[in-house]
C-alpha cells in the first residue's frame, strides 16, 4: 500500500513572492518595486566583488569629464522599518528565519490537500469508520487593529468527547482547528476593516453544528504623521494606537486630551 501526496493547494498570496535583503542574522522584506542596483548571484560572488551594477545613472559630456546623475538607493532603510524586519506576521501568513532555509512561510489556514491510496493487492472489504461528534466553543473576544497588515485573532478553545477536527465557519472565512476533551486551543486570525465586530460562527466535527459569537472592538494604528495630527485633536473615545519608530521617545497623556511633547535630537 502506498499514499501519495498528489495535490497540495493553498489561496494565492502576492506576499508569497516577496524578496527580501539580509544583513547578517537579520532579514528584512525587500518591499521597493526597484531591484537592488548592485546584484550579486551568491555571497562568494558578492566578498570578491563579482557584481552587476544595473544604474540608471543619466550622463551628460562637461568639456573633458562626464557629469552624471545617479539614483541613491539606501539598501540599509529597509532594516529600519521594523514592521518588514522577520518574523514578520500577517493574518493568513508567517514568515520566518530558519537556520538551514532562508525563509519559511508557514500558512496555518486555508490549505488543502489531495491524498491517492494505491493498494496493490486485492481488497474483500472495506469498513468505513465515520464519528459523529459534537463540538462546543464558548462565546469570545476579539483583539487587534483593523486595517492593518498584522489583522486581528481570536483565541479558541473547542471541546468535544474525542480527539477530532472541527471546521470554524464565521462567513468571512472558514478555519480548521484540533478539538478534543482536553479543550485544544488554536489561534484564529482575521483582516478587518471596521473597528466594531460581532461575527456569528458556527462549528462542526459531524452532522449537528453548534454557534458562538465572536465581538470586541479593534484598535487602528496610526502611522507617526497621523498620530501625531490625531493627537491634537480633542476627541473622546478614540480607539486606536501610535505606530512609533524605535527609538522614538512617546508623548506622555496628560490630563485625558492634554498632550505633553518632549524634544530630543539624535546624531550619527
Amino acid at each position: 500500500m502506498k499514499t501519495t501526496l498528489s495535490v497540495l493547494s493553498w489561496q494565492y498570496f502576492n506576499l508569497l513572492e516577496a524578496r527580501f535583503v539580509r544583513r547578517g542574522n537579520t532579514t528584512a522584506l525587500w518591499t521597493s518595486s526597484k531591484l537592488p542596483l548592485l546584484q550579486c548571484l551568491s555571497k562568494e560572488e558578492a566578498d570578491s566583488l563579482k557584481c552587476s551594477l544595473i544604474h540608471t545613472c543619466e550622463c551628460t559630456p562637461a568639456e573633458s569629464q562626464v557629469m552624471c546623475r545617479c539614483e541613491n538607493q539606501d539598501i540599509a532603510e529597509e532594516f529600519h522599518q521594523i514592521g518588514y524586519v522577520l518574523p514578520v506576521t500577517y493574518p493568513f501568513v508567517k514568515m520566518t528565519n530558519h537556520p538551514h532555509y532562508n525563509v519559511i512561510a508557514r500558512i496555518e489556514h486555508g490549505v488543502t490537500a489531495e491524498l491517492v491510496l494505491n493498494v496493490n493487492e486485492t481488497v474483500d472489504n472495506i469498513v468505513t469508520d465515520t464519528t459523529d461528534e459534537i463540538c462546543y466553543i464558548a462565546n469570545t473576544h476579539i483583539y487587534g487593529c483593523y486595517s492593518c497588515k498584522e489583522g486581528a485573532r481570536v483565541s479558541v478553545t473547542c471541546l468535544s468527547s474525542e480527539s477530532t477536527l472541527a471546521e470554524v465557519d464565521c462567513g468571512i472565512k472558514t478555519f480548521t482547528i484540533p478539538c478534543s476533551p482536553t479543550r485544544d486551543e488554536s489561534t484564529l486570525r482575521f483582516l478587518m476593516t471596521n473597528a466594531q465586530v460581532q461575527l456569528n460562527c458556527s462549528v462542526t466535527c459531524g452532522k449537528m453544528p453548534t454557534y458562538f459569537e465572536i465581538n470586541g472592538i479593534l484598535k487602528y494604528v496610526h502611522s507617526l504623521h497621523d498620530g501625531i495630527e490625531q493627537a491634537s485633536i480633542s476627541t473622546h473615545n478614540i480607539t486606536s494606537d501610535f505606530d512609533w519608530p524605535a527609538g522614538v521617545p512617546t508623548m506622555v497623556q496628560d490630563g485625558g486630551t492634554n498632550i505633553r511633547t518632549c524634544c530630543f535630537s539624535a546624531s550619527d
